[in-house]
């Protein structure tokens, strides 16, 4: 269950991602921000130091000040993501090839450094999506197994975390655009 500061977050980021505060505003003062959510001022505080992790406020003497949505953090994506019925396609379209691109990295360095059974399991991981009788959600499996092997077989632990949190932020939403969505079969397969 979400505590009131985590209440109060969500809103305030809500506020943020719908215009209601633009880059450079300042938002309502601690005493207005505890009226507005019938709060005390440890609860508006601990909301102000989520959004401050999350990139989206500055705390400066005086009060906090919204950040540009380029100076947030990479655990704001979620947040983005959410806003509206559906997640926006533009930012999902730049993840998910942000994804890619860190995958074909990885895949690269895994050639360099994969001995030949790593090498060897993951052609095994191919095959279903070589297999045109394979059904959807066994394709999709095998796609994230494919792609988990091969970021774990990089040994690159940067290139790792980041793609594990854009998958973390993208995945529970790209249900939402999964009926609109088709895969390109032979795209995977070649």
């Amino acid at each position: 269950m979400a505590g009131k500061h985590d209440q109060i977050a969500g809103s305030l980021i809500q506020d943020i991602l719908s215009g209601r505060y633009q880059a450079q505003d300042r938002l309502p003062s601690e005493r207005d921000l505890s009226t507005r959510f019938d709060a005390n001022r440890g609860a508006i505080r601990e909301a102000l130091k989520k959004l401050e992790f999350l990139g989206f406020i500055e705390i400066q003497p005086g009060g906090a000040r919204v950040n540009e949505r380029s100076q947030a953090s990479l655990d704001a994506l979620g947040h983005m993501l959410e806003q509206g019925d559906l997640p926006d396609p533009v930012l999902v379209d730049q993840t998910l090839l942000v994804i890619s691109n860190l995958v074909s990295l990885a895949a690269e360095q895994t050639l360099e450094l994969a001995d030949t059974e790593e090498l060897e399991s993951i052609r095994k991981l191919l095959q279903p999506l070589l297999d045109e009788q394979c059904d959807e959600e066994r394709h999709l499996l095998a796609r994230i197994e494919l792609t988990r092997t091969i970021l774990l077989t990089s040994n690159n632990l940067p290139l790792q975390m980041i793609a594990r949190s854009l998958s973390e932020q993208l995945i529970p939403n790209l249900s939402l655009v999964a009926p609109y969505a088709d895969t390109d079969r032979a795209a995977y397969a070649s």
